[in-house]
């Protein structure tokens, strides 16, 4: 009888047939169908309500590079409603990280522009206010060997494709905001592929608190 071994690590996210399927995710698509399925990937597009025809893609980082996470500590903002429902493991084991240098650009961010942590974090790694309220936040330490994609924030709206016609607002059709990364700071973030289960394992949870309790105390 053969045993199933656990995945200590994400390094199959970057090998076929996985990979197409998760580095479109960190683009901005929606892939459809499992990763392992390989072959020609099909895309969602947008709500009936606005498809436009074109395959959804709305977020997401430019010209993601693969890379080696290093060890240390890393940061994750979550919403109200994962904290509510799953609780701080839960809102710790999405895929969506920044490095400590870039937590810290947030809070600076935050303090030179009069705005609170989770404001700032929406409007620098691009989130949506119908993605995440921010209202959340944690640190977790990496030791393990995991890989990501690394980039800056794409554009991104609460509703739609950033590029669809229904945002140009034709008759009856809802204007709706589109958030991007000032363009003047390189704010990057991580995409870790492999889902929640690998994520668990591998990051371990040192703190969570609520955004509006100020920074984190990360070290005592």
């Amino acid at each position: 009888m053969t045993e199933t071994l656990e995945r200590t690590d994400n390094v199959h996210c970057f090998e076929k047939p996985e990979r197409a399927y998760w580095l479109a995710i960190a683009q901005g698509f929606r892939p459809l169908g499992e990763p392992s399925a390989g072959g020609k990937l099909e895309f969602a597009h947008d709500d009936p309500e606005y498809d436009d025809g074109c395959v959804a893609q709305n977020g997401g980082i430019f010209s993601p590079q693969e890379t080696r996470m290093r060890a240390g500590v890393y940061i994750r903002f979550f919403d109200t409603t994962t904290m509510v429902k799953f609780g701080p493991a839960g809102g710790m084991s999405g895929g969506w990280w920044v490095n400590y240098e870039t937590y810290q650009m947030i809070i600076d961010w935050a303090e030179d522009h009069d705005l609170s942590i989770a404001q700032a974090a929406q409007r620098l790694i691009v989130l949506p206010r119908a993605w995440s309220d921010a209202a959340y936040m944690g640190a977790a330490f990496l030791s393990g060997r995991m890989k990501a994609w690394v980039g800056k924030g794409k554009p991104a709206t609460g509703k739609m494709s950033p590029h669809n016609l229904a945002r140009m607002a034709g008759p009856g059709r809802e204007k709706t905001p589109m958030i991007a990364s000032p363009p003047h700071l390189e704010i990057k973030q991580f995409y870790v592929p492999g889902g929640r289960e690998i994520i668990s394992k591998m990051f371990e949870i040192r703190t969570t608190a609520p955004s509006a309790n100020g920074p984190l105390k990360i070290w005592g």
